[in-house]
């Protein structure tokens, strides 16, 4: 699988996470990133700030998460100061009654070429790691953070309009444009196109 994400101005990769989120079905959740308001966005097996996260969820700890957002996802990977990082659910979802974050840990077997332009990542990687089978249809979507507490997270910026479908099979490919860069947040987190091709 190759994967190109290009956003509106050069990448930032010391201070923007840049997320390709995976499912098996076409119902990835991510929250809503309102002009006023930036959610903060700890994924799984990532380490995140207490005191951020304390303000949003005082009493139910990362749960919520798990239960709105990550229950959606069956894998994801994560571009942080320059290096991918595959996360997976070791099944078709990532469990939704997690209670601790740190219960999943990236891919040490995540064998890919990765490389970046002014704007622009590339990522390739093969898709039995994700697909064992090589057969059905995979979900996509893509994301990005801005770090923000001197962690691995950050608070939530873009996210692309819809979640996309590939059909896993040789030469398939799969597209898509965003419509207008968003004023409210840094060029470097606004996704303005993808592609993605199955070889």
């Amino acid at each position: 699988m190759t994967i190109d994400l290009k956003t509106f101005d050069a990448l930032d990769l010391v201070n923007n996470n840049y997320f390709i989120i995976f499912s098996t079905s076409s119902d990835i959740a991510l929250p809503d990133t309102p002009s006023s308001f930036k959610p903060y966005f700890p994924t799984p097996g990532r380490e995140f700030e207490t005191g951020s996260f304390i303000e949003d969820f005082t009493v139910d700890g990362i749960t919520p998460y798990y239960e709105d957002y990550f229950s959606t996802w069956s894998d994801y990977i994560v571009i942080h100061k320059g290096t991918p990082y595959l996360y997976q659910s070791g099944s078709t979802a990532f469990d939704a009654t997690t209670t601790n974050n740190a219960v999943y840990d990236y891919s040490r077997n995540f064998d890919y070429t990765f490389s970046t332009s002014a704007d622009t990542i590339t990522l390739q990687f093969d898709l039995s790691i994700l697909e064992p089978d090589l057969s059905g249809t995979r979900y996509f979507t893509f994301a990005s953070s801005r770090i923000s507490d001197g962690t691995e997270t950050g608070s939530l910026q873009d996210k692309a309009d819809e979640v996309e479908a590939i059909i896993i099979n040789a030469n398939n490919i799969s597209t898509g444009i965003e419509q207008s860069d968003e004023e409210d947040i840094s060029g470097s987190t606004d996704i303005e196109e993808w592609r993605v091709e199955i070889l």
